[in-house]
């Protein structure tokens, strides 16, 4: 089970705009600001969904990070291709 510093150490790390209000638990009680309506919310989570919300947040942040960087998107790789390769001496 994850203690009250455990849990605000996470939040802290993943730069999760809330902050830990209680634990009762397997119940975590954080109030989150909505980035869009600029409000705060408070939210009840059992311990997997407190872990799927900073799961969450994490990968939002690496995808807007990668948006903003100016680096290019990752290219998928390429198929391998249906007919042999030739060269002037043969195929390879």
């Amino acid at each position: 089970m994850m203690d009250s510093h455990t849990i605000q150490a996470l939040i802290k790390d993943v730069g999760l705009p809330g902050r830990l209000v209680e634990v009762k638990g397997r119940l975590i009680i954080i109030d989150l600001l909505d980035d869009r309506s600029e409000r705060i919310e408070r939210c009840e989570l059992g311990v997997s969904a407190f872990c799927d919300l900073l799961l969450d947040w994490r990968q939002r942040m690496i995808d807007r990070n990668h948006r903003y960087s100016g680096m290019p998107a990752p290219v998928p790789a390429m198929a391998a291709p249906t007919q042999p390769f030739t060269t002037p001496t043969g195929t390879a």
